[in-house]
């Protein structure tokens, strides 16, 4: 397994972005030491951030890099800390939004 982490706790289409293409690098990083797991984390909750922005955004994150993974056969294992998802009913809304 593959240890990463991300914040997707800003709402900043560029930072987003930036967050999704670090998590790509890390399916790649993984593909190339043989393991199919990637930890990520959906990051911190900001300051003017409702916690339900955080949590949709971090869902909308977490779906942007789902294909790239099934298409490098990786799994995304989303970790229950370090802010966003750290609650068992939030990290399950994330899981439900992802859907």
């Amino acid at each position: 397994m593959l240890t990463s982490y991300c914040d997707f706790g800003i709402l900043d289409e560029r930072h987003n972005a930036e967050q999704v293409e670090s998590i790509k690098r890390e399916i790649d990083a993984a593909v190339l030491v043989g393991t199919n797991i990637v930890r990520m984390t959906a990051g911190w909750q900001h300051e003017g951030v409702r916690s339900e922005e955080a949590l949709a955004n971090a869902a909308r994150g977490l779906r942007m890099c789902l294909d790239y993974a099934e298409e490098h056969s990786v799994m995304i294992a989303l970790e229950d800390h370090p802010d966003i998802g750290l609650y068992i009913k939030d990290f399950l809304t994330i899981l439900e939004l992802v859907d």
